[in-house]
């Protein structure tokens, strides 16, 4: 089931925007896009909504180990 929520603004009052909620309840990958049993997300070419009227072409993926926890 999905729902949908309109947004309000700073002072509490409704505004044009919405967001939208759901489950995803299947996925289907192209065997082109696997690669060494990994799907290959630059084989792709995903765009990335930057913000205002700006995207980006995702070509390149690199690794980064996450830091260890503690503090």
């Amino acid at each position: 089931m999905a729902q949908t929520v309109q947004l309000k603004d700073i002072e509490g009052q409704q505004i044009e925007r919405f967001v939208v909620f759901g489950q995803a309840i299947g996925v289907y990958i192209d065997d082109r896009f696997i690669k060494n049993g990994r799907l290959d997300t630059a084989a792709m070419k995903p765009i990335a909504r930057c913000g205002y009227d700006e995207y980006a072409l995702v070509e390149t993926v690199f690794k980064m180990t996450r830091p260890k926890g503690g503090g």
